[in-house]
């Protein structure tokens, strides 16, 4: 009996401790994390004016679509009003996050706290997180071999952003790139 109850309590401690949980929690298959923007929720909210940053952790962001702007003969026409005239969504904002954050976990934070939609899915093949949307401009929408892809301190790292702990000071950009040959992809000489 002692050890049916044992297993019950143990089984109810995982249970309330996945729940309390603030990241999604992958899925067996292709699962989207975020479709549109939302306003904070109150319990963000309530974070954000009753609890002082347990510390000053800051990285600094920039979601950059620029590259649009030199292949605008590719880019989805219904999407033009998503894109900013500048290609510029957040420009080299410094942006706070909590030890053990990911570069995903800052990006939803800042993006949901900012209205800017976001859309990355889960992909239990690869076990990792693919950026498939931001501000409403996708992969794809200015060509097949159109997307996001992300860079830390300018390096683009070998690990998805949901898996990239991040480390005060990082910097942190979102690019759009056109096609898999852009330049941002060649890595800089040491």
């Amino acid at each position: 009996m002692k050890k049916i109850l044992t297993v019950l309590l143990v089984l109810a401690m995982l249970l309330s401790f996945t729940a309390c949980k603030d990241s999604e929690k992958p899925t067996p298959s292709a699962t989207p994390i975020s479709t549109v923007a939302v306003s904070p929720t109150a319990e963000a909210t309530s974070k954000a004016t009753s609890t002082p940053l347990e510390s000053a952790l800051t990285c600094t962001l920039t979601i950059d679509c620029t590259r649009i702007l030199e292949n605008m003969d590719k880019f989805n026409a219904a999407k033009k009003e998503f894109l900013p005239k500048d290609g510029i969504v957040v420009a080299q904002k410094s942006v706070s996050f909590k030890e053990g954050e990911t570069v995903l976990d800052m990006l939803k934070s800042y993006c949901e706290d900012n209205k800017i939609q976001i859309e990355a899915l889960y992909t239990e093949a690869y076990k990792s997180y693919y950026i498939k949307g931001i501000n409403q401009i996708y992969e794809k929408d200015c060509g097949e071999e159109s997307g996001w892809a992300y860079f830390v301190n300018d390096v683009m790292p070998t690990v998805d952003a949901g898996s990239y702990v991040l480390k005060a000071g990082d910097k942190v950009g979102f690019i759009y790139f056109c096609s898999y040959s852009d330049s941002i992809f060649e890595t800089p000489a040491p």
